[in-house]
């Protein structure tokens, strides 16, 4: 109290004032009142011993009998109920992640599990994170539930953070197709556009068939090179769909092809890094 005024030595000693010691306001949020902790101007944030154990926010350790707590992720919602559409179509909803902290927070991954072929996250995939969000802020994704053939989606996704009290929050997500007696019966060979399109490192590719037989699923370069062979085998009548994660692969325009028998289908399909 007081600052370096306030220091009384009653000509006993001498005070050596040294880097680190601070003689500014404290900026407690109502000290008047008792309430001691501290404001998000505070002087007392980052300023105690360096050699001390971080702050619980994993932090330098703060000046004050209490920290403050630097970032601080909200999520909602965390569960996600699409409602019933059809295969082929594409329904949306979006996720809120606010930052309750008082310095910027990061998302720094938001891993999708190949059993979530019907979800896309955007923008997550499309821009590179770490993404930055200010404090009081708000960030938006928008989940994609897109089925290409008549599954019922049930699973889970984490959005990964710095906050390091909950550098993990969970995102569970389901979905229904609405299912007629023929749908699992196509009536024509058909080959669907990849999705998402263009991608960043996986792609779902769905396709139908008339008839059971042998089929091959293949990805080329433009050169006519085959970089990858995802389908190849005997496989039943019904709609099928398939997975490319493109890891190593090169930026740049590819083809899929779906041969069965004498038949043949194309698709082009964008890849970005």
């Amino acid at each position: 109290m007081g600052g370096q005024d306030g220091i009384s030595t009653n000509g006993n000693c001498n005070i050596e004032w040294r880097d680190g010691n601070i003689d500014e306001d404290h900026l407690f949020v109502d000290p008047d009142n008792g309430d001691y902790h501290l404001t998000a101007e505070s002087p007392c944030i980052d300023a105690g011993d360096p050699d001390s154990d971080p702050a619980p926010d994993g932090t330098r350790a703060d000046m004050g009998a209490y920290y403050f707590h630097q970032r601080d992720i909200a999520v909602e919602p965390t569960e996600l109920h699409f409602e019933p559409i059809w295969w082929g179509e594409e329904t949306v909803l979006p996720i809120e992640i606010r930052n309750e902290g008082g310095t910027p927070l990061h998302l720094i991954e938001i891993p999708i599990p190949l059993d979530m072929s019907a979800i896309t996250v955007f923008p997550i995939g499309v821009f590179d994170p770490p993404i930055e969000i200010a404090p009081d802020s708000m960030f938006t994704l928008s989940c994609f539930f897109h089925p290409d053939s008549a599954v019922a989606l049930s699973s889970q996704f984490v959005i990964i953070s710095d906050d390091p009290d909950e550098p993990e929050v969970i995102i569970t997500a389901d979905g229904t197709v609405n299912v007629t007696e023929d749908i699992y019966q196509p009536v024509n060979f058909s080959l669907s556009s990849p999705f998402p399109n263009p991608f960043n490192s996986t792609t779902t590719i769905g396709y139908s068939l008339p008839t059971s037989g042998a089929v091959s699923l293949t990805a080329y370069d433009l050169s006519g090179r085959e970089v990858a062979r995802l389908v190849d085998g005997v496989q039943a009548a019904g709609t099928h769909e398939a997975v490319w994660v493109a890891d190593g692969m090169a930026s740049g325009v590819y083809v899929v092809k779906l041969d069965a028998g004498e038949k043949a289908l194309m698709s082009k399909v964008v890849l970005v890094r």
